[in-house]
């Protein structure tokens, strides 16, 4: 990581289940893909194995954060702040990745926070299970600046079974 330039550098990471961590870099505007860490255990750790992966972002957002589903996936959080366009924020799904040099996740986007909608600086997600429903919150964060807010957005994320296709299915 200690290539990962200034603000590109670690901005998520998730524990999988069978131990592995992921540490995803937040990457810069205009790049196809940001750097993963797929680390083999605790990579506080001295001496825990890694592999470099890819990421591959929906065309100028950037991961913010990454947990784990219950099934296994990945859910990720990512956003796009521009002058032009306003803030954005993404929601994509991913499969887990092979634990291979140079693997590439690929997520399916599958919802977009943008005006009118409340979203400001979004770099937080949690999920969790709350009477047998899948609940996603989102957070943001202000920065201590007056232009940008503190949200707490909350959502019942509900799939249909047609949705677990494969990232690049061309019926998204």
């Amino acid at each position: 990581m200690r290539g990962w330039r200034g603000n590109a550098g670690a901005e998520a990471m998730v524990r999988l289940a069978d131990g592995r961590f992921l540490v995803f870099a937040e990457g810069r505007s205009g790049e196809a893909t940001s750097p993963v860490l797929s680390f083999d255990g605790d990579p506080a750790v001295a001496g825990t194995g890694a592999v470099s992966l890819r990421y591959r972002p929906s065309a100028g957002f950037r991961v913010t954060d990454v947990p784990l589903l219950q099934d296994g996936r990945l859910l990720i959080l990512s956003r796009r702040l521009s002058l032009l366009s306003r803030v954005r924020a993404r929601l994509a799904i991913a499969e887990l990745p092979a634990p291979e040099a140079g693997a590439t996740i690929e997520g399916r986007d599958f919802a977009e926070l943008a005006a009118p909608l409340a979203v400001d600086n979004m770099e937080a997600l949690s999920v969790g299970r709350e009477s047998g429903r899948t609940i996603v919150r989102i957070a943001s964060d202000d920065n201590f600046m007056a232009i940008q807010r503190t949200l707490l957005l909350e959502f019942e994320l509900v799939e249909q079974p047609s949705s677990r296709r494969r990232p690049g299915s061309q019926d998204n």
